[in-house]
């Protein structure tokens, strides 16, 4: 019996983690009310819809057209015709088992970096107990499936630096058009890619080789590209256009802006001090957690700092480090 543990502790272990989580994750889904965009996440979903299958071209002038369509698609078709509250409810499960799958796919990601199977359960434990992540993964249909969207990329990312042949560019083409079609920063993973095929075009120097790593890179940008704009239907009308005008809005939204309360003061929200983000990074994330990360960040800053080159010049240590 003991032998049969030790030889199956992985499958045993991870199991009844995941078995555990998903069994919570069933439990209080209904405990959780709606955020205040939350309706503005719903009509978009429902001006996808209607544009793709009745022709409605509403969504060509609606204010948040360029938000990722992708998951809200999916959520609206998946509720249709349910009441508000069950509507509402149903969306919280959906958006929770996307974080679950993203959950799995960063327990393989960990896993495959680290070279074993604890430390990337423990990375998931992180994952999970990080309370603004977990509750989110019940209500934010924004980031949470972006979030999952991006483990997955990355994971693709790591799959084809260890053996790049067209098959896997493909798949990894497919997962990041999924994530810019979740929210268009994802286009952070063409960035990724691009520096993972810029290091690996100078390490060479075959020239048959190098040609292979440009056909590489075209065929996996006109991939991803042609993906993206079939995911998200605000381009059909001027993919190019609709592209650079999206990326242009997200990196400067055009919100009338409000007030926050931060440290005991309402703040302008679009005027916010250099030390918003940090702050809130680190009251919203357990001791633990930042610690860990303290830890990794200055690792890979000493790394830099003794073998540049070595860190830079290899697939292994620019994706796995």
């Amino acid at each position: 019996m003991l032998n049969f543990l030790r030889k199956h502790q992985e499958i045993i272990i991870s199991g009844a983690f995941f078995l555990v989580l998903l069994m919570v994750g069933i439990m209080i889904y209904r405990d959780f009310g709606i955020t205040w965009d939350t309706p503005v996440q719903q009509q978009l979903g429902e001006l996808n819809y209607r544009f793709i299958f009745l022709k409605d071209p509403a969504l060509l002038n609606y204010v948040n057209r360029y938000y990722g369509p992708l998951f809200e698609l999916f959520l609206y078709i998946m509720t249709r015709g349910l009441a508000v509250r069950e509507l509402n409810f149903m969306q919280h499960l959906l958006t929770f088992l996307s974080f679950y799958a993203g959950t799995a796919v960063f327990y393989f990601l960990s896993k495959r970096i680290f070279k074993d199977w604890r430390l990337g359960l423990a990375g998931c434990v992180m994952l999970v107990l990080s309370p603004r992540i977990f509750s989110d993964s019940f209500y934010n249909t924004k980031d949470i499936p972006f979030l999952a969207a991006f483990i997955l990329a990355i994971l693709t990312l790591v799959w084809v630096s260890e053996h790049p042949t067209w098959f896997r560019f493909l798949i990894h083409a497919l997962a990041s058009a999924i994530c810019v079609a979740f929210r268009l920063q994802g286009v952070l993973i063409l960035a990724l890619t691009g520096a993972f095929i810029g290091i690996t075009f100078f390490k060479e120097t075959s020239r048959t080789n190098r040609l292979r790593i440009v056909w590489s890179a075209g065929l996996y940008l006109l991939i991803t590209l042609a993906f993206v704009v079939l995911f998200f239907p605000v381009l059909w009308t001027d993919p190019l256009g609709g592209l650079v005008n999206g990326l242009k809005e997200m990196g400067n939204f055009p919100w009338s802006g409000g007030s926050v309360l931060y440290r005991g003061l309402l703040v302008d929200a679009t005027n916010l001090p250099w030390h918003y983000v940090p702050v809130w990074i680190v009251i919203t994330t357990p001791l633990v957690i930042s610690f860990f990360f303290v830890i990794g960040i200055g690792s890979q800053i000493w790394s830099m700092m003794r073998k540049p080159r070595e860190l830079f010049m290899t697939q292994s240590s620019f994706l796995l480090a």
